[in-house]
């Protein structure tokens, strides 16, 4: 899955369509890379990865990214906001 293909000021996702009991233990397991093209700074890949608890529902996640727009057409969600901007009641985890 290729989240985000060496774009700039962006936001890559993948959703978990699902419950999770939090009165349970919870474990998550799985593994990721990052490749950077030999023309790209890695350091400069991005500012996080991680996870986003949020009780938002997966239309909203989606119309948040391509909606939650700033003044000059960059989106209020990367950046500083850690891909959480505009999800209210959520905690990143990364």
């Amino acid at each position: 899955m290729n989240l985000v293909n060496n774009k700039s000021k962006s936001a890559g996702y993948a959703l978990f369509n699902g419950a999770i009991d939090m009165t349970q233990k919870v474990s998550f397991s799985g593994n990721f890379s990052l490749q950077a093209n030999s023309s790209t700074d890695p350091f400069a890949a991005g500012d996080s990865l991680g996870f986003i608890l949020t009780p938002k529902s997966t239309d909203f996640i989606a119309n948040n990214l391509k909606s939650n727009l700033a003044a000059d057409g960059t989106s209020n969600v990367v950046g500083k906001y850690l891909g959480i901007g505009g999800l209210s009641d959520s905690i990143f985890m990364g």
